[in-house]
């Protein structure tokens, strides 16, 4: 499973999770990719999530983002940050009744898309929006 670290606190069930860097010209590359982590994961009865989505234009909106992703053998494959990070995109469904076949637990989930922002008017250098840690190769590898 991945995990997921919000300004420095820990959310738990996250369930699937994907890191996106990809430019909207489709001419050229922009200057500055957009760069974005996609994440689902079960209904959280904190409200931290829905405040940074609620939260005016202000520092109060943006939050330091960690998302680990790992292999099957469970060690890490890469550390991915987002210093500056907004909520870009909130979604809380209810869909009651059965999820997964056999499963009479029904889905509570949100949908969440944390979009990485620079705070200030300078030159994207390739780590100012998002940065990417190497993680440890699987036991497997040879």
């Amino acid at each position: 499973m991945p995990h997921l670290t919000v300004a420095g606190k820990e959310i738990q069930g996250v369930i699937e999770a994907h890191v996106e860097i990809f430019h909207r010209n489709p001419n050229a590359p922009d200057p500055v990719p957009t760069m974005q982590f996609k994440v689902k994961l079960r209904l959280q009865y904190e409200d931290q999530l829905p405040l940074l989505a609620l939260a005016k234009q202000s520092p109060q909106r943006f939050a330091k983002v960690e998302l680990k992703i790992f292999h099957r053998e469970a060690t890490v494959a890469h550390t991915w940050t987002i210093p500056n990070a907004f909520i870009a995109f909130y979604d809380e469904t209810e869909h009651p009744g059965t999820d997964v076949a056999g499963s009479s637990e029904g889905g509570y989930f949100t949908d969440i898309t944390f979009r990485g922002h620079m705070p200030e008017s300078k030159d994207y250098d390739g780590t100012n929006v998002m940065t990417c840690k190497a993680g440890e190769p699987p036991k497997t590898a040879s």
